[in-house]
Order: structure tokens, then sequence, then C-alpha cells
């Protein structure tokens, strides 16, 4: 018997269909997954799906740039609302990843074999550019003025802990239980990372006379 497809609104299908290819994708790799199968896990035809999308590349690359769409606005609309703590982009990150973790490790881990490896490292690179400039807009606000020569440090050593720290965490906790313990631990380590330069403890400056 022919499998009956239930109509959603067109925004709710896509949303669902980039969920349920990320699952698979993450699962078993760019190649081992075919837009047939992804179609009978929708539980639409193929002719749907392919409307949507023209090709696995096409639908792959829909699934990094909505990730990466979505962390960056969710990082950003969390520090703007007023009274935003200090760790309200973090939350907002990890909270968008626990949301769609296949997604999340999807962007960040999976898919090597794929052939849309500069469309990936575009995708990881927008979210990362976000991560460090909050990092930056934190760094102001504890009274952190680097030599313009770290700042790019501060950034990368941040988002070592927020990005990787994050892919450990949805490993380890598959459930949100202790996401607000974890949070803060994460919050603690970057700012304890930008009270410590503040201090002056670690003299950062760039040696006069050395080429940049």
């Amino acid at each position: 018997m022919a499998q009956k497809t239930i109509r959603l609104p067109r925004a709710e299908r896509r949303r669902q269909i980039l969920t349920v290819a990320a699952a698979a994708f993450a699962e078993r790799g760019f190649g081992g997954v075919t837009m047939e199968e992804i179609a009978g896990r929708v539980g639409v035809t193929r002719l749907i799906l392919y409307r949507a999308f023209a090709s696995k590349e096409d639908l792959y690359r829909a699934i990094l740039h909505d990730t990466a769409a979505r962390l960056t606005a969710a990082m950003t609309e969390a520090v703007s609302l007023p009274g935003a703590p200090s760790g309200a982009a973090l939350r907002a990150y990890l909270d968008t990843a626990r949301h769609d973790p296949a997604a999340f490790m999807l962007l960040f881990t999976g898919a090597a074999e794929s052939p849309l490896g500069i469309e990936i490292d575009a995708a990881r690179r927008r979210v990362r550019e976000e991560i460090a400039r909050q990092a930056l807009a934190q760094a102001a606000k504890e009274g952190v003025t680097p030599d313009p020569f770290w700042s790019p440090l501060i950034a990368e050593l941040t988002l070592a802990i927020v990005e990787r720290g994050t892919q450990w965490w949805l490993d380890t906790a598959p459930l949100p239980a202790a996401d607000d313990a974890f949070v803060e631990y994460l919050q603690r380590g970057v700012s304890g990372l930008l009270g410590g330069i503040a201090t002056g403890h670690f003299h950062l400056r760039f040696p006069t006379g050395r080429a940049r």
C-alpha cells in the first residue's frame, strides 16, 4: 500500500526535512545516505523532496547554512535583550545546538567526505566569527583592552572553550537537565581567562621591533 503523505505548511515541512536529513547524514555520512531514504524517513514522496531540494548536495548545503544562521541569530538576539546576563549568548548557543544536535554536530564534525568542503568551512566560519565577536565584547565589558595583536588569540581561546565544550557536553549529557550548570561552568572559564588577562599578569604586549 502506498505511503500516505501528511500535508504540512511549506516552512514546517522544510524544517522537518532538514532535521531528519541532518540526523541521517550524522549517522552514516554524506555518501551513505540517499534522497530516497530521506524521503522515506520524512514520510513524503521523492517528488516532494526534490521539489524542495534539487539534489543531495543542495539539501546538505541547506542544513549547513540553516544551522549557522540559527546559531548566530540566537546569540545576537540573546545579548540584545535588556538586562541580558553575561552568559546569555552562550546559553542561546547551547539551546540552539540542543534543539537540533545532529545538525550542530554535522556542521562542526561531520561529513568530511562531502563535496561541499568550501561551503562547510564558510558556514562554520560564520558561527565562529560571531562567537569571537561576543568574546571580545565581553572582554570590553570586563575591562580587558588587549593589544590588537592579541585580540585574535582571545577570540580563538574562547572559541575553543565554547565550541569544543558544547560538542563534548552534547555527547556527555544527552538530556538538558544540567545545562544551566554547564553554561555557568563555561562562562566562568571564559570570565577567568579574561580576568587573568585584565590583571596584567601575562604582559600581553607584542614586543616592539618584531614583525607582526
